[in-house]
């Protein structure tokens, strides 16, 4: 907002702009830099002129140079007040943003005008660019902007996709990257998991500063990723106390229903209001020099969820069964200003959550105890030192650690190793499943610690940085498979578990033992499963060097060039799997300022980028993943009521191998040990992940409006893929099977990106961004999902792949076209309080969702080979579509202060405004299905025939429109029908700051 007795100087007042700058720090501790020009009359630079930053920690002053430059190092992120006076000139006053990681640039004219003084308040801008050194593409989000984007729910990154372009509409796949292919780092805390490459750490809203988010053209600072760089950094306190309390609250009966096809049915479930709540204080211990801010978040009362039991048999009358869950976030942070060369934090955060779990599944029901408790741990905490040793070296070390928890025996119902638990296998009827809470999460726990060094040397035309970076994960898991007869597929919350068949009685009052039915001698109604959980591990060791420079050449160009060395070792054990990968990665970039004053900008780059394995990728290699478990059969008096002792252990009078060998040491039936028995391996030539780019871009900037324009084309390769080590001779699906880097498989991501923001009138501003693109792959998200040939030279490759070596179209990330516009009026009424609406359009054009195929049996030559005794075959010819789909998100708050600096304020979310929704369509291996019950079946006797049938081109899908016939057991008679757009859901939002 500028005040209108200060017009007169408005025209020779340049914009805040995040750009080239001969000051380059993309720090891994939490900091950013202010850096700018002094112009006097005539535009010439003006010595001598003083600055004064206040950071709300103290003032900051420094004089101009003979070029007129001044520079501010190691700010901490967040808004300063700059003031600048020269003698005889007017005084320059403005509010400006300090970015994590980046340079903001100040251009400030000052204007002959003696004793009098300009004064501009920056507007909060919902997308900010992020500066070119750091990146080409990205945007910058602070807590202004957050607060006022319709996001329901606690990922504040949802932020990025509905207003950055570049992205699909749905998961994080920028430019065509995989989920896992992100970096993510909260105040420089790595907070990615090396297992999955997914975001770990929960966030407190309230608590968040700024984040951004980098896209492509990314400096040789960065590395482990080959998609985009996720940066938060939470709030540090400052010299005045402030603090906030806030109340979000949700309810499915606000929601609207989804649509769904007439044979399946929607349920609205009692009004249970959902109230999420933070609290956030910050504020100095001592003035100027050291500076706390604490948070709290937590779900009060426990989320209650009811749920519907699926009773089809009639066994039990339908029911209501109420699972609760409960969560809270810890966060503390301490900042000490030393001096003002010298700057020490420390961060520390615990987030806690545990669960009863939820009826799960259809047919599925716990109705004695529930499934839980289930509980899961995150925390972080970390140390950073940052130092200005002169005025042009600066140095920062960060080191932090992470980690996650969940799961594992003892976490379910019963609880401990030795309680067991019970599950009806079967069920009375239609495959309805009845336990006393067998289902509960593998144990798995991972530490992440990392250590960072970084030095940045600045001259007149060069900003040199160079560091070092160290991360290690050490994950360690329990399993998660036991399959010693095939029907078992996860562990229980105990070691043990009883299954049965059916109950004694047709409709039994309750769950307990004595209306059980437990059937003698036999090893498929009734069985006692013992399992024998194996732990396994992966060690991550990754060491990362760097060094990149911004070279000014002058007022019109500019260049970039880094280089990146990362070494990537993984160990997996106990199993001794270990592979390791050297890369050199190349960033290059260079600027051309049209009339060197920053309004037109042309730039050009080249980067390479490295990722790190998804160690999540090889799990089926471990021992972990397959867990050896014992059966005994069952010898008592029928009902079960014998099963067990008076104490809960188990009577093993009553279970063995026969009636005359009871006991625990005599199964009937006892897994190897996988260890002796591996069927899948890692290949210790396995390379990380890879991607290649280059960016054209131009940008436009003037005092009201940003425009950017960017060409992009990528290329991501070293998938892992898995392939067959079958031999002559070897039995049907016994051949070992071996995780690979497939040089076949590849994604290519071609787009434009176009980004436009105004500030139409000091109240309003609108803006949005367009992206045409088109991504073709052979590449699957995450292992296994890619067709391509695993069974030599038995079945050509371009049956398999539709596209046979060359990329075809890659599903989940393949958007032609996005849109997203918005516009956000706020306006001050004084003492009345202050408004905000902000409505989000987004249009998604169809995307391809997959090929239809079909699955079949193998011959008995390819079998005889240890080759699986199925194969997929798919028609490159019949590619199916998500559909197009479009929603309106609306935003509106008010806020009223009420004494002094406290100010009260509520706020209403709604995305999807209009319940817009769009017919999906879901695709099964062998069938599509839709509201219609339209199928396209695998016919046995085609395939019986002709036994090569997945190279007849006869064989081709048929429209059917009927149910499910019994006798074809390559269809599903269900599929997953609905709308492809989630239904309109509403949040309000209740608090208070000051």
């Amino acid at each position: 907002m500028i005040r209108p007795d200060r017009l007169a100087g408005l025209g020779k007042l340049c914009c805040i702009l995040a750009a080239a700058s001969p000051f380059l720090l993309s720090q891994s501790a939490s900091v950013g830099n202010l850096a700018g020009t002094v112009a006097g009359p005539g535009r010439k630079p003006l010595a001598g002129a003083v600055v004064q930053v206040d950071t709300g920690r103290g003032i900051r002053e420094a004089r101009t140079g003979e070029d007129g430059k001044f520079f501010f190092a190691q700010l901490l992120p967040g808004t300063v007040k700059v003031r600048v006076t020269a003698p005889g000139l007017a005084t320059f006053a403005s509010q400006v943003t300090v970015v994590a990681n980046q340079n903001t640039v100040l251009a400030v004219p000052l204007s002959p005008v003696a004793e009098a003084r300009v004064e501009v308040v920056a507007v909060a801008n919902r997308e900010v660019g992020v500066d070119p050194t750091v990146a080409a593409t990205g945007v910058n989000f602070d807590s202004a902007t957050i607060a006022s984007l319709p996001l329901i729910g606690s990922d504040p990154y949802a932020a990025a996709l509905v207003t950055l372009p570049g992205t699909p509409s749905g998961g994080y796949n920028f430019h065509g990257s995989e989920d896992g292919g992100n970096a993510y780092t909260i105040n420089g805390v790595e907070s990615r998991s090396a297992g999955g490459g997914t975001q770990l750490l929960p966030l407190n809203p309230d608590l968040i500063e700024q984040f951004n988010v980098l896209t492509g053209g990314i400096s040789a600072k960065y590395g482990r990723f080959v998609g985009g760089v996720v940066n938060t950094v939470t709030k540090s306190g400052s010299n005045t106390f402030e603090g906030s309390a806030r109340h979000d609250l949700t309810s499915n009966s606000w929601n609207a229903l989804p649509r769904q096809s007439a044979y399946t049915t929607s349920m609205r479930v009692p009004r249970r209001v959902t109230d999420v709540q933070s609290y956030t204080f910050l504020g100095p211990i001592i003035k100027d020099t050291l500076f706390f801010a604490v948070g709290y978040k937590t779900t009060t009362p426990s989320t209650t969820t009811v749920v519907t039991g699926s009773v089809g048999s009639g066994l039990f009358k339908p029911y209501l069964f109420t699972s609760t869950s409960t969560s809270e976030l810890k966060d503390i942070r301490l900042d000490w200003q030393i001096n003002g060369s010298n700057k020490l934090s420390g961060s520390w955060s615990r987030y806690v959550s545990s669960s009863t779990g939820p009826t799960n599944g259809r047919g599925m029901s716990t109705i004695e105890t529930g499934a839980g408790p289930s509980r899961s741990e995150k925390s972080y905490k970390s140390v950073s030192y940052t130092s200005i040793l002169s005025p042009s070296l600066l140095l920062d070390v960060i080191a932090s650690e992470t980690l996650t928890k969940s799961g594992g025996p003892g976490t379910g119902s019963p609880g401990g190793d030795d309680v067991v638990t019970w599950i009806d296998t079967k069920g009375a009827g239609n495959g309805d499943r009845y336990d006393n809470g067998v289902v509960a999460p593998i144990r798995r726990q991972e530490k992440i610690r990392t250590l960072g060094a970084n030095l940045a040397w600045n001259s007149a035309q060069h900003a040199l940085e160079t560091g070092v970076q160290y991360y290690h994960s050490r994950i360690d898991s329990m399993g998660s498979y036991a399959g010693a007869d095939g029907s078992y597929l996860a562990m229980t919350p105990s070691r043990a578990e009883i299954r049965f068949y059916g109950w004694t009685v047709a409709a039994p009052p309750s769950m307990d033992r004595l209306y059980r039915n437990l059937v003698r001698d036999s090893s498929s109604s009734t069985k006692l499963v013992l399992f024998d959980p194996l732990q396994g591990g992966a060690d991550t060791h990754i060491l990362g060097l760097y060094v990149n420079d911004v070279w000014t050449i002058d007022n019109h160009w500019s260049a970039s060039a880094g280089l990146r060395f990362d070494r990537n070792e993984v160990k997996l054990d106990p199993e001794g799997d270990k592979f390791t990968a050297s890369i050199l990665t190349p960033r290059l970039s260079a600027s051309f300022d049209l009339n060197g004053d920053r309004k037109h900008v042309f730039s050009l780059g080249l980067a390479e980028y490295s990722g790190q394995y998804n160690v999540s990728t090889f799990s089926a290699t471990s021992v972990s993943n397959t867990v050896p478990v014992r059966l005994y059969k069952y010898y008592g008096t029928g009902n079960g009521s014998d099963a067990l002792n008076a104490d809960g252990t188990i009577n093993w009078n009553v279970w063995g191998k026969s009636a005359t060998q009871l006991g625990a040491a005599n199964p009937y039936l006892a897994s190897t040990n996988p260890l002796t028995n591996r069927k899948v391996v890692a290949d210790p030539d396995t390379k990380a992940p890879r991607s290649r780019e280059a960016t054209l871009s131009y940008r436009y900037t003037d005092n009201v409006q940003s425009l950017t324009a960017t060409l992009l084309h990528k290329v991501q390769d070293n998938y892992v893929g898995l392939r067959y080590l079958g031999a002559a001779g070897t039995a049907a699906g016994q051949a070992r099977q071996e995780y690979f880097t497939d040089s076949g498989m590849k994604t290519r991501y071609q787009a434009l990106e176009v980004q436009y923001r105004r500030q139409v009138m000091t109240d309003l501003q609108a803006g949005g961004n367009l992206t045409w693109s088109y991504t073709r792959a052979n590449a699957g998200q995450g292992i296994g999902n890619s067709t391509r040939n695993q069974y030599g030279d038995f079945i050509s490759n371009d049956l398999l792949d539709p596209s046979g070596p060359q990329p075809g179209q890659w599903s989940s990330s393949s958007t032609p076209f996005t849109a997203h516009l918005d516009v956000a009026w706020t306006h001050d009424f004084g003492k009345a309080g202050k408004a905000t609406v902000s409505l989000l359009g987004h249009f998604w054009s169809k995307s391809f969702s997959g090929y239809r195929s079909y699955s079949g049996p193998t011959t008995a030559e390819i079998q005889s080979y240890g080759y699986s005794d199925s194969v997929t075959r798919v028609y490159a010819g019949e590619q199916l579509w998500w559909p197009e789909q479009y929603r309106f998100d609306l935003h509106l708050g008010y806020e009223v202060p009420l004494y002094r600096k406290v100010c009260a304020f509520a706020a209403l979310d709604v995305t999807n405004l209009f319940n817009h929704m769009q017919p999906m369509y879901v695709y099964h291996a062998t069938a599509l299905t839709d509201g219609t019950r339209t199928f396209a079946p695998y016919d046995p006797s085609i395939a019986a025939a002709y036994p090569t049938w997945w190279s007849n081109p006869a064989l081709r899908p048929v429209a059917y429109n009927a149910p499910n016939p019994s006798n074809n057991p390559y269809i599903m008679a269900d599929g997953q029908v609905g709308d492809y757009t989630a239904p309109r859901k509403i949040q309000v939002r209740l608090g208070f700051r000051f």
